[in-house]
């Protein structure tokens, strides 16, 4: 079994001191894709953006590779952990390539400057997601697919361990939806990082992921495979529905 990429010990998580979730305790492995599931409001984003390091935990502690988060400097945490939010980007005069470069900044030293070996690099992310042909065309030009694909790829130079992303298949149809699925269930495996998301499309996340963590009234519901969440009716408790009315 893989080893834990994040251990949160006894997490409590939330906005200005308002609580959103607390006592949280889960494992996150490298190698797999794992979506976080709840209602709207349940915490999902808030818990995202918590682990990324984007916001501060009210308590408890999150363990990246075995080293707490708060040990971590700005420039090392930004190597390990790569961010897709769903803001969108106001970028009128960027290219796909610029946009992807972007990605190298964490390793490019104080002047900022781009390398050869940090272009190959961007260019390497947007042909691992299928969009190296967009490498020149202007960002605000691309469809809602081609973005999260370009978004993703920009993820990807970071060369980070872990991948969080918000909602990566909102406003895509459902050949995009499925691409960019299996786009991320081959990076988690071919480069044995942890691809942590969230989803709304139950279906995808039950027949994709390898790890579901499901929040409910404010802790951690469930914690374990998508096969097992049959057997305690989770998706029918999670969202209130009367039992066996999702299979």
């Amino acid at each position: 079994m893989s080893k834990p990429a994040i251990t949160v010990n006894n997490l409590t998580i939330g906005y200005d001191q308002k609580v959103v979730c607390e006592n949280m305790n889960f494992d996150i492995r490298q190698g797999e894709l794992t979506c976080l599931m709840g209602k709207n409001g349940a915490g999902k984003s808030t818990l995202l953006k918590t682990v990324s390091g984007l916001l501060p935990a009210i308590g408890g502690d999150i363990r990246l590779f075995g080293k707490s988060m708060k040990e971590y400097g700005r420039n090392e945490l930004s190597k390990t952990v790569a961010v897709v939010l769903t803001q969108r980007i106001s970028v009128d005069f960027m290219t796909a390539m610029e946009i992807t470069c972007m990605g190298r900044y964490p390793h490019t030293g104080f002047m900022g400057r781009l390398s050869q070996h940090d272009k190959k690099i961007a260019l390497s992310s947007l042909e691992q997601t299928g969009a190296a042909e967009l490498a020149h065309r202007l960002f605000s030009t691309l469809s809602d697919g081609e973005k999260q694909k370009v978004l993703i790829a920009r993820a990807i130079a970071q060369e980070p361990k872990v991948l969080l992303l918000d909602e990566p298949t909102t406003h895509l149809d459902i050949k995009h939806k499925l691409e960019i699925m299996e786009l991320l269930n081959r990076l988690a495996k071919e480069k044995n990082i942890s691809v942590v998301l969230t989803l709304h499309e139950l279906d995808l996340a039950v027949k994709v992921c390898q790890h579901i963590i499901a929040v409910k009234d404010g802790k951690v519901m469930y914690d374990g495979t998508p096969e097992a969440m049959e057997k305690e009716d989770t998706v029918n408790r999670l969202f209130d529905m009367s039992p066996g009315r999702f299979s």
